[in-house]
């Protein structure tokens, strides 16, 4: 038996249940039920009840795969299908942290992770993780970004994903103050609204933790240090070391991003790169509504003239 339906996926929302729930928007599987029922000329002979949970799908990628003798601009340029029914997001980072796989998924396990931020006087600081495995909740993963603003060597804020209020269905980042302060919840988990387009919290393995700059003592071309540590019910999965990072970008940006570091995607559209330094970067892409094994791209970049052709030696 097979079962179609027209709606828009990307907003389809439990009637029953309110938008918003402690004033923060309630994050929904995008899931559909109903009742099938069947006739045999006019009399019911049965109700099949369908339900049905959609499954991250598309297979965007960006080409090319590999950026060799860049200059100071670069881009790249999506292809593939996206997902059908919703408005995919491609998530564009500065690679800062990569593992191989253990060949044990886990979901708090980090595979990826990277940092971009927009040029705004009030900069948003995008940290976007990709994780080993899907989990079924975002609860069921903790997130936390240590940020050492003065670079002394001591972490000074704390970002983390956790429920908006508890026993609710609304996701946030908390920002906590270190070493003691009054922690308080700052945006939507991944930075969007669940009420509009948005990075899906259930069933995932991409993360994204998107704080004000003003949040965290960080304003344009400031520079600081982070380090996550990721944990589940098992324990600590994961804790990177110390990492560099300027506001702004240290090796790359990405000038058409306007706040939370996530935009549109969909084939042809084109991210634009500027490259600051002489040495080699890493771009991670994340890819949220793609199917899992292509939920993250890494393309190197490399910075510099192409070499010249020498037709005769001397």
């Amino acid at each position: 038996m097979q079962v179609e339906t027209w709606q828009d996926l990307g907003v389809v929302r439990d009637g029953t249940q309110a938008a918003t729930q402690g004033n923060w928007p309630r994050f929904f599987l995008t899931e559909l039920s109903a009742h099938l029922y069947a006739f045999e000329q006019d009399e019911l002979v049965g109700v099949v009840p369908v339900y049905a949970v959609l499954k991250p799908g598309g297979n965007l990628v960006a080409q090319p795969s590999r950026l060799q003798n860049a200059g100071s601009q670069a881009s790249l340029s999506l292809t593939g299908d996206p997902q059908p029914g919703l408005t995919p997001l491609v998530v564009p980072l500065e690679l800062a942290y990569q593992a191989a796989p253990t060949g044990n998924p886990r979901p708090a396990r980090l595979m990826a992770l990277g940092v971009a931020s927009d040029n705004s006087s009030n900069p948003t600081i995008t940290f976007g993780v990709k994780t080993e495995a899907p989990w079924v909740s975002p609860e069921d993963v903790k997130v936390q970004v240590f940020l050492d603003t003065n670079q002394d060597g001591t972490a000074d804020f704390k970002l983390e994903n956790r429920r908006a209020v508890d026993d609710t269905d609304g996701f946030s980042v908390r920002v906590c103050p270190l070493p003691a302060g009054a922690c308080q919840d700052v945006a939507p988990l991944g930075g969007l609204s669940p009420e509009g387009v948005h990075i899906p919290a259930f069933a995932s393995s991409v993360m994204v933790l998107a704080v004000p700059g003003s949040e965290v003592g960080l304003s344009p071309g400031s520079n600081f240090q982070f380090w996550a540590v990721t944990s589940d019910s098992f324990g600590e999965a994961t804790r990177t070391p110390v990492i560099p990072a300027r506001v702004g970008g240290n090796a790359v940006s990405f000038p058409g991003i306007t706040g939370v570091a996530a935009l549109p995607a969909a084939p042809g559209q084109v991210l634009s790169l500027s490259l600051s330094s002489n040495t080699a970067a890493r771009v991670l892409l994340l890819f949220p509504h793609n199917r899992s094994s292509l939920q993250m791209q890494v393309v190197p970049v490399g910075k510099g003239q192409p070499a010249r052709h020498l037709s005769r030696r001397q």
